[in-house]
């Protein structure tokens, strides 16, 4: 393994643990220099998108939970855009379509320009019929209506995993964001709380199967999980 694709996997193996401020910052720190490197490297637009896909999501949560500013949001936006305008390879530009509709729908809140990108990676996504491509559109589309608190139009959107009969390892991570989005939905919005936990703990199941299971997301599993106890 050469010095840049061990640099990606510290990122990566960082991101999966990280849960505090510190530990995303850092997260961005190694990210940005190993951006310059691979630039300065003569790897290409997609290489380079591909290694630091997640160092951007670390940003974006970093941005979401502890330093949530028009600035920040604008300058993680632009970056993250850039990226998903030069990309040609389809799988690789859902990834960073889908980064960019939770940018735009989560933090900025404008719906209509999310729409106008989930329409573009659906479009790609079913083209390509790649699994992990469709899974993140599905999510993209169900988490943008739970922000609009459309809580049955994103049951609605993430129930479209139930025409997946057999789901492969390697999507579970996909899989149990969706699952676990959908239960949100369903307790958020009063839909029906027991259903709602059941999702919780298929996405779990989802996740705990992954070679490394991200703290985060189970870190936010606990927290649904807790909304459970208070509504019922």
């Amino acid at each position: 393994m050469g010095e840049f694709e061990n640099r990606i996997e510290e990122i990566n193996s960082l991101y999966a643990k990280a849960v505090g401020g510190e530990e995303y910052v850092s997260i961005m720190e190694k990210t940005n220099k190993l951006e310059e490197d691979m630039k300065e490297g003569g790897k290409s637009v997609e290489e380079i998108a591909e290694g630091i896909y997640n160092g951007f999501f670390g940003e974006y949560y970093w941005v979401r939970k502890f330093f949530t500013t028009d600035r920040h949001i604008s300058m993680l936006k632009e970056s993250v855009g850039e990226y998903y305008q030069q990309i040609k390879e389809p799988s690789l530009k859902v990834k960073y379509g889908y980064l960019l509709t939770v940018i735009v729908s989560e933090l900025e809140e404008n719906f209509d320009e999310a729409r106008r990108i989930e329409k573009e990676i659906r479009e790609i996504a079913s083209k390509t019929g790649n699994t992990a491509s469709i899974f993140r559109e599905i999510n993209a589309r169900g988490l943008r209506k739970m922000k609009e608190s459309d809580f049955s139009g994103a049951v609605k959107v993430f129930n479209e995993i139930n025409d997946f009969e057999e789901i492969s390892r390697e999507d579970f991570r996909h899989a149990g964001n969706i699952v676990n989005n959908r239960g949100a939905a369903r307790i958020r919005g009063n839909i029906d709380i027991i259903d709602g936990a059941r999702d919780l703990l298929l996405a779990a199941d989802y996740y705990l199967q992954e070679e490394e299971p991200s703290r985060g997301h189970l870190g936010g599993l606990r927290n649904r999980l807790r909304e459970v106890m208070e509504k019922l």
